[in-house]
Order: structure tokens, then C-alpha cells, then sequence
């Protein structure tokens, strides 16, 4: 998965859960999604994808290893 600036290894995505966090973010709406994962400083990414659903359901397939806690 690959996020302005930031690059993510799908092996290192732990989980992926909705955020209305107010924290300063690439995404630009506050209807987000936070992904964990063991990259960089912060552990965290926040993401607001285009097509939440179809984003999902790919990194469902690409990431088995992930939790999707109530997605």
C-alpha cells in the first residue's frame, strides 16, 4: 500500500479500523480508516480512500494477517 508520503509493506499491516481522528493526516476527510502497522516512527497511518469498500476488500486478500475489528 503506498500513502503520500508514506509506503507500507502489506506483510507489515497489523490492522485497519475507522478513525474520525482530528490528527493531521494524508487523508483528507475526516471519515478515515487508521492502519497499524511495524513501519516508521508513529506505528499508524490514516487513510481516507476513494472507495472505502473496494480498499478493504483488497487488503482483506493482500493482508491475511491483518484484524478488520467491525469492517
Amino acid at each position: 500500500m503506498r500513502a503520500l508520503p508514506v509506503k507500507i509493506p502489506f506483510g507489515k499491516i497489523r490492522s485497519v479500523r475507522r478513525s474520525r481522528s482530528l490528527l493531521s493526516s494524508p487523508a483528507l476527510s475526516l471519515d478515515r480508516l487508521e492502519i497499524r502497522h511495524s513501519q516508521g516512527f508513529t506505528g499508524f497511518t490514516l487513510v481516507s480512500p476513494v472507495d472505502t469498500a473496494t480498499f478493504l476488500e483488497e487488503l482483506k486478500k493482500r493482508c491475511p494477517q491483518a484484524d478488520f475489528p467491525g469492517l
